[in-house]
């Protein structure tokens, strides 16, 4: 049986307190589900400690939208969230805005424990 582990729970990309007002953990699904956000929120290589850690998508952010981008920004998203030795599936979807050159991911997956959730994100392209 795979331990999907616990941490020190987040909110909204900050660090969330308890009722008592201290900080505050997350379990199961909701800490990989966190876990999973830093991954795809960090650049591919950014850590010193771990080069493989990190979601490839950031190295392209600022190359034009061509024909092949959406495919590639699948393809880095699930390479990035697989990453994670939790993770036994993954299923990403995302819309694109070309005006305002964002790209808005839909991803969920499925953990070696059985569990599963999903989430989203939205990533702005540089210019």
């Amino acid at each position: 049986m795979i331990e999907i582990g616990s941490d020190i729970g987040t909110a909204n990309g900050d660090y969330a307190t308890s009722a008592q007002g201290g900080m505050s953990t997350a379990s199961g699904a909701d800490n990989l589900t966190e876990a999973l956000r830093r991954r795809f929120r960090t650049p591919y290589g950014s850590l010193f400690y771990d080069r493989t850690f990190g979601n490839k998508l950031h190295n392209r952010l600022s190359a034009p939208m061509v024909r092949t981008f959406e495919q590639d920004a699948i393809a880095d998203a699930t390479e990035c969230l697989m990453g994670d030795t939790r993770v036994q599936s993954v299923q990403v979807r995302l819309s694109l805005n070309h005006e305002e050159r964002r790209v808005r991911f839909a991803l969920s997956y499925v953990a070696k424990d059985g569990s599963a959730a999903a989430f989203e994100e939205e990533v702005a392209l540089r210019v």
